[in-house]
């Protein structure tokens, strides 16, 4: 998987499929808990990295995809992990750091914590992010929301998880979106 300037991938160690990062990690993009400080400084990882979670001993890792110096993980019990720059709020946080170094969990989307909110699908683009629930067909949007990006109508921002509504889609089934850096495709089919 890539990001803008950095690159991730699963790999199965121990049974489980663990999170390796490299590139540039001049905001935090690699989740491997450091990235640069100075403007100038010129802050590259050259080999895979693992990506720790902090405060969980196993965790695996189902899909994982890069933004503009973010990245975005979802776990296979379908939990949601975003990390990177944070300047605009656009990690769906609700968070004012403007670099988040490693993992953090979207509350809004854990299966325990919000049963009605889970997800199986991730995407991320330029500064924004979505995900979709293939079964309920619910689909939710966040980050930067120039040129209408994120479904709202409106040409604003979502610092949280922001579910759009069906009828956006006509009442059709979301079978697959792609984000492009100022734009979605939606493939939709009916029910």
């Amino acid at each position: 998987f890539t990001g803008d300037e950095h690159s991730l991938l699963t790999k199965y160690e121990g049974g489980i499929k663990v999170l390796k990062a490299w590139g540039c990690n001049c905001n935090g993009q690699l989740g491997i808990g450091s990235y640069a400080t100075k403007v100038n400084e010129n802050y590259s990882i050259y080999v895979p990295t693992k990506v720790v979670f902090e405060g969980i001993s196993k965790i695996s890792v189902k899909k994982v995809d890069g933004g503009s110096s973010t990245s975005i993980c979802l776990t296979d019990d379908n939990r949601v992990f975003v990390w990177g720059l944070n300047d605009f709020h656009q990690l769906g946080l609700n968070s004012k750091e403007k670099i988040i170094p490693r993992p953090k969990e979207i509350h809004f989307f854990n299966p325990k914590e919000n049963p009605n909110n889970t997800i199986d699908e991730i995407y991320a683009n330029n500064q924004f992010f979505y995900s979709k629930n293939n079964s309920t067909n619910k689909v939710y949007s966040w980050g930067v929301g120039d040129n209408f990006v994120l479904g709202n109508r409106k040409e604003e921002s979502e610092n949280t998880p922001y579910l759009i509504n069906h009828l956006f889609f006509k009442n059709l089934f979301v079978n697959d979106l792609s984000l492009g850096s100022a734009h979605v495709s939606v493939y939709l089919t009916e029910k």
